[in-house]
């Protein structure tokens, strides 16, 4: 088949859409704050077992009307069949759950044409990599619960403004001593030096913010020295 224009756009654009945010943490308490696991993708439809879970963060995927179905069994681990269902888009978000529920699967309602089957098939090869939860969310409040933003990847160490931020949710990404810096920039929003900064490892928690940064970049390992003379 020959590799069009308008084909070439289609892969794209659903790469762009792989990057979005997609992955759901769940949570031992009602708030989405302790013992927060592994990101687990929406747009995979496999079973997986999050037993005695009381909530899941819903990331926001950046897209409009981005509509999932999340499909609970109580009777085993195996999503044997369907005894709950919750039907949400995903603007970031904490929901409550029955921690009762022994396994979970996501139903995305998207369909990819058939004509780019080829085309998906090999972008998700390419892109098997980005299966880990690298993906931090901002908050207005100081407990990852209230405006969640878009997902920014950790691995981009690219420059973004969110100012106002309180909080930031860090995903656990499933790799012992992933480490991180988040590097702030209080008086301007395109990093022009670092004044504050936090090193984390990637497991799956809440972060404090103090609400005044005007910008923000995250690079790989350890936090280097201040650089704006503060």
């Amino acid at each position: 088949m020959k590799f069009t224009t308008s084909a070439l756009f289609a892969v794209l654009s659903l790469a762009a859409y792989v990057k979005a945010d997609s992955y759901a943490n769940f949570f031992s308490d009602t708030n989405c704050n302790v013992d927060g696991s592994i990101g687990f993708d929406m747009h995979n439809d496999g079973c997986f077992v999050q037993a005695g879970r009381k909530s899941v963060y819903i990331p926001n995927t950046g897209l409009i009307n981005d509509q999932f179905c999340l499909v609970s069994t109580h009777a085993d681990g195996s999503c044997s069949c369907q005894s709950q269902a919750y039907d949400f888009t995903a603007t970031g978000f904490c929901h409550e759950l029955d921690p009762t529920v022994k396994s979970y699967r996501f139903i995305h309602n998207y369909d990819i044409p058939n004509e780019f089957t080829s085309y998906t098939l090999a972008l998700a090869t390419a892109t098997s990599l980005v299966s880990a939860d690298y993906f931090a969310n901002f908050f207005i409040d100081e407990h990852c619960n209230e405006d969640g933003s878009i997902g920014f990847d950790m691995t981009n160490p690219g420059c973004f403004a969110w100012a106002g931020a309180k909080s930031v949710y860090i995903p656990n990404s499933g790799f012992v001593n992933d480490q991180f810096c988040l590097v702030m920039t209080h008086d301007d929003d395109h990093c022009s030096c670092q004044d504050q900064s936090y090193d984390f490892t990637a497991t799956g928690f809440c972060a404090v913010l103090d609400g005044t940064v005007k910008s923000y970049r995250f690079i790989g390992g350890s936090c280097g020295s201040d650089t704006c003379g503060r």
